[in-house]
């Protein structure tokens, strides 16, 4: 209730009736003068006439095939409107032919609406009623939130509550310093409207995690069901927060889920039997999670770890079961090489490693895999030659991905590109056929693929501007 009287004092007052009469005992009330062309104008009845003559002159000649230029032989007038002879059994509005849009099927529309921006969603939404729908859904179903925006888009569904309905997938972030109180107030009433979210993110800067109102906001969001859950992601800190755990193993359908937090994760903790994809920052510690919900993740991804994290995750438990490997910042410790890797993780199809930041020039870190090693001996091989693993359904995919830096002269970006085709060139030929492609990324320099040629001798590359960061979870 405190919330919605600030809004309405935000809203200028109304001039009061006394007033506003007194003002106009002074103001006589004249009738604006006639624009210049309307007298020059004739009356809508002839305007009428005519146009109505021009098309069912035009439609009466299209239905014979003649010209629009043909006599007059077929058509009579009564009174002061022409009425064209139209056979028995066709009823067509009299004018031009119906728009283009309108013959087009929905299924093709969606296709079409799949590539535009929120912006002409909004417009097309609010001028055309046959593909609004369409336009609707397309505009509501992922909804990105920053600090005032939450405001806004609280206000929107509000008095639309039809809109918050089609919303799907919603992200919001609060950034800000200096924290609106109204902001966590209203990011808490959007969930009064019972969503039907399949994807929910809430992530907050580390002065408002600390935040009684955050919390409390948060509080109340965890005690809504969202029974087609699919995705959640928070960096919410479990010693605020210490029912986040409980309220996601309670997802039951739950199949990605990230925790971006700083702290510890309690050991011996659960996690939904649904799960698929996992992002975890904290350090993973052998016993934080339970082994037999670890079995079951396909996508890992490593936000920080140590090697002997890394070691504890390449056995039977998890390593045999991993199609994606994402490995963020490392926390010391020894290497591996690409044999040691195609051992552990046999079932292995993409291995992205975020490389980190060099000042002193091109290079690559050794850890937690040289990616020069010549170690063969724990890879599987045949008549003599690497060989992919068993079971392993086409080659590995390699990623290298340096954060992007500002500032970054044209000269040191190709001394980058040069040094990064050396080094895949020397792995691909050292490690073919098991490791098929690398594609690399370093700051101004889009994501390139680089292959081998059928003889080997040479490296193709291909730009891929298309590749998300999130490559790793579509695998």
């Amino acid at each position: 209730m405190e919330a919605a009287q600030d809004d309405v004092a935000w809203l200028p007052r109304p001039p009061s009736t006394t007033a506003t009469a007194n003002a106009n005992q002074h103001i006589p009330l004249l009738s604006p003068p006639p624009a210049p062309h309307q007298a020059m104008r004739r009356p809508l009845s002839v305007r009428l006439k005519k146009r109505l003559s021009a098309a069912v002159r035009l439609s009466f000649f299209r239905s014979r095939g003649l010209h629009a230029d043909a006599p007059l032989d077929h058509m009579e007038e009564t009174g002061s409107v022409v009425v064209s002879e139209i056979p028995d059994g066709i009823h067509e509005p009299l004018g031009h032919d119906p728009p283009a849009s309108s013959q087009l099927p929905l299924e093709l529309w969606a296709e079409i609406l799949a590539y535009l921006p929120s912006t002409d969603l909004a417009s097309i939404a609010s001028v055309c009623m046959l593909i609004r729908g369409e336009a609707e859904r397309r505009l509501y179903r992922s909804i990105s939130l920053t600090d005032n925006t939450i405001i806004l888009f609280h206000r929107t569904i509000a008095a639309s509550p039809r809109h918050g309905s089609l919303v799907r997938r919603l992200d919001a972030a609060v950034y800000n310093s200096f924290l609106d109180e109204r902001v966590p107030i209203a990011l808490a009433n959007i969930f009064n409207l019972q969503l039907d979210l399949h994807y929910l993110s809430l992530c907050f800067s580390r002065g408002a995690i600390w935040n009684h109102t955050v919390v409390s906001s948060c509080q109340y969001i965890l005690r809504h069901p969202f029974p087609n859950l699919r995705g959640f992601r928070t960096n919410m800190s479990l010693m605020v927060l210490p029912q986040l755990m409980s309220y996601i193993y309670s997802q039951a359908n739950l199949e990605e889920l990230h925790l971006e937090m700083d702290d510890l994760i309690p050991p011996n903790m659960a996690l939904p039997p649904s799960l698929r994809t996992f992002t975890v920052f904290p350090r993973l510690r052998p016993g934080t999670f339970r082994e037999q919900d670890l079995t079951r993740i396909t996508h890992l991804c490593l936000g920080r770890y140590g090697f002997e994290h890394f070691d504890n995750l390449a056995g039977p438990t998890v390593g045999a079961h991993l199609v994606s490997l994402r490995l963020g910042s490392r926390l010391g410790g020894t290497s591996w090489s690409l044999g040691e890797v195609a051992a552990r993780f046999p079932c292995l199809r993409l291995l992205h490693v975020d490389m980190g930041k060099h000042i002193n020039g091109p290079a690559m870190h050794p850890c937690p895999i040289d990616w020069r090693s010549k170690k063969r001996e724990q890879l599987p091989h045949h008549d003599g030659e690497p060989h992919p693993p068993v079971g392993t359904s086409g080659a590995l995919t390699v990623v290298w991905a340096y954060p992007h830096e500002d500032g970054v002269v044209l000269a040191s970006a190709v001394k980058w590109h040069m040094f990064l085709n050396e080094v895949a060139f020397v792995v691909l030929r050292r490690w073919s056929p098991y490791v098929g492609r690398i594609v690399y990324r370093h700051t101004i320099i889009p994501y390139v693929c680089a292959t081998l040629s059928h003889d080997q001798t040479r490296l193709i590359r291909e730009k891929d501007v298309y590749m998300p960061d999130d490559y790793w979870k579509t695998v």
